[in-house]
C-alpha cells in the first residue's frame, strides 16, 4: 500500500465507522487544507513505525476500530455520544496510544511483522479501484457548503486569499467563487505547489 492508498484508506474506513455508529449513512468528513495535512502527517508516521508490507486493510481497520473504541460511553464538547472528533481519529496521539496496546505487540511487533504481511497487504479489484478513484474525484471536485461559505466571507480581496488558505482546501473549478476569484491564479500555484495530485484533477476539470 503507497502513502496515497493509506490516506485515502483511513479516510474511508473512518467514515465507513461513523456513519455505521451514528447512523447517519451518508456522513462525509469535509477536508480542508490543514484536515489533508493532519491526515498525511499521521500517514507519514505510520510508515515510519510499521514495516510497509504490514500496512494493509486489515491495520487500518484495526487501527480505526481501536480510536472509535475509545470514544465508546463519551461524549464530546459538541455533545455526541460515542464518537470521536476528526482530530482525534486522525491524530499522532491516537497512533501512540495504539502502539502501547498488547494488540499492537501481538500483530505488529518487529518479531510478527513478516508472518502478518501476506495477511494484511491490501490488493484490489478492478471495481475497487474504480470505486476509490471516484472516491478521490469526488472529494476534490464537489462544492462544500462550509468551504463556500468561508470563501464568501472576504472574496475577492486579500484578506480573502489569506482566509481561504486557512479555512479552504484552495481553487476548485466546480465553485462559482472560486472561478470568478481575483486570487485564483495565485491560489492554483498554492494547490500545485503543496497538493499536486489534487491539483491534476482540478485543474484538468472544466469550470462552471
Amino acid at each position: 500500500m503507497t502513502k496515497d492508498e493509506l490516506f485515502y484508506e483511513l479516510l474511508n474506513i473512518a467514515e465507513q465507522n461513523y456513519c455505521r455508529i451514528s447512523g447517519n449513512k451518508t456522513h462525509r468528513f469535509s477536508l480542508n487544507e490543514k484536515r489533508v495535512l493532519q491526515i498525511e502527517n499521521l500517514v507519514n508516521l505510520i510508515f515510519e513505525k510499521v514495516n510497509n508490507d504490514s500496512i494493509g486493510n486489515d491495520f487500518v481497520k484495526d487501527f480505526i476500530s481501536f480510536v472509535f473504541s475509545k470514544s465508546v460511553g463519551r461524549t464530546n464538547f459538541l455533545g455526541i455520544k460515542d464518537l470521536p472528533m476528526f482530530n482525534q481519529i486522525f491524530s499522532r496521539t491516537a497512533f501512540n496510544q495504539y502502539q502501547k496496546t498488547e494488540h499492537w505487540k501481538k500483530l505488529y511487533g518487529k518479531r510478527n511483522l513478516s508472518k502478518i504481511a501476506k495477511k494484511t497487504n491490501l490488493i484490489l479489484t478492478s471495481e475497487e479501484k474504480e470505486k476509490r478513484n471516484t472516491r478521490f474525484l469526488d472529494i476534490c471536485l464537489k462544492v462544500s457548503n462550509t468551504e463556500e461559505t468561508e470563501k464568501s466571507r472576504f472574496h475577492g480581496s486579500q484578506k480573502g486569499y489569506q482566509w481561504c488558505i486557512n479555512f479552504t482546501t484552495l481553487y476548485k473549478p466546480t465553485s462559482e467563487l472560486c472561478v470568478n476569484c481575483v486570487s485564483k491564479d495565485k491560489c492554483k500555484e498554492l494547490l500545485k505547489e503543496n497538493f499536486p495530485k489534487i491539483f491534476e484533477v482540478r485543474i484538468n476539470a472544466r469550470e462552471i
